[in-house]
């Protein structure tokens, strides 16, 4: 898992209100400053940046909420942490008065050690297993059972672990409809009207994914060019690597391998300068 200390410095930095609604203590800057804020972080720590760039796409979502369920979100901290698994993977939701009635197993929930709320996601369905509505569940983590389940090689840090919940009660107001998020109709966006929250999910939350792979790469290059100067001899051969044209080209190929890649990702959101285009 993220160590405590750097979610601290994280929260007192400001770094988890990039794409928090202004109306509760946020940014609400573009995806141009998301790449850089978590690619600049996953150069030191990748761990730190996966988890804090899918705390950032969450937040996104949250904007679609309804208004109570934001109020009770931000209302008493503004810095609070919510996690997701966002796929309705093995759960069962059924409707009952005031709100869902919520039964699963959800895998990879990053970050959720650190989080005062989650987003689950499921499908409604009816007596006879016919799917009424499918979304995600704003549920606090308090609630949730996180299972000590992340044993793994790769991004070991982000604390990925595994959460079930059974036969939880949550109100309706609660539940944002995966619907109304993939056509930009959530009842937050009423008052949450940037162009930010009002842009296509599936780019915004795939993009949410990628700083950390960006940052990765950028101080695996800077790592490599270190290593190289001051006369390093290759052994058995006699050549000084940072003479030799193999290394340069490539050594050219990464670099410009990366730049492409975050080119790419550029290109796929507008700054927050560019409103008037985006809009």
């Amino acid at each position: 898992r993220v160590p405590d200390a750097n979610i601290a410095e994280l929260r007192r930095a400001g770094l988890l209100r990039v794409w928090q609604p202004k109306r509760f203590g946020g940014h609400e800057l573009g995806i141009h400053d998301h790449l850089d804020v978590i690619s600049e972080l996953a150069k030191a720590c990748p761990s730190t940046a996966w988890v804090a760039g899918v705390v950032h796409a969450h937040t996104w979502i949250s904007a679609h909420l309804s208004e109570k369920a934001q109020a009770e979100l931000y209302g008493a901290d503004p810095d609070s942490i919510t996690c997701a698994v966002v796929a309705p993977t093995r759960s069962t939701a059924k409707k009952v008065d005031g709100g869902y009635r919520l039964t699963g197993f959800w895998p990879f929930g990053s970050g959720c050690q650190h989080s005062q709320w989650m987003f689950l996601g499921g499908q409604v369905k009816d007596d006879a297993g016919a799917v009424l509505d499918e979304g995600e569940f704003l549920i606090p983590t308090r609630e949730i059972t996180i299972n000590d389940d992340w044993h793994v090689a790769g991004l070991k840090g982000t604390g990925s672990c595994s959460v079930t919940v059974k036969d939880l009660f949550v109100p309706e107001h609660r539940f944002l409809s995966m619907r109304f998020l993939m056509t930009g109709t959530g009842e937050g966006l009423k008052k949450n009207d940037a162009w930010l929250y009002r842009s296509a999910a599936v780019p915004v939350l795939d993009i949410a994914l990628t700083g950390p792979a960006l940052g990765i790469a950028r101080a695996a290059l800077e790592t490599f060019l270190a290593h190289v100067k001051g006369g390093r001899v290759l052994a058995y051969t006699g050549h000084v690597q940072s003479e030799w044209p193999v290394s340069q080209v490539d050594l050219a190929d990464a670099a410009t391998r990366i730049d492409m890649g975050e080119l790419l990702l550029r290109r796929c959101g507008p700054p927050l300068t560019d409103r008037k285009r985006a809009e």
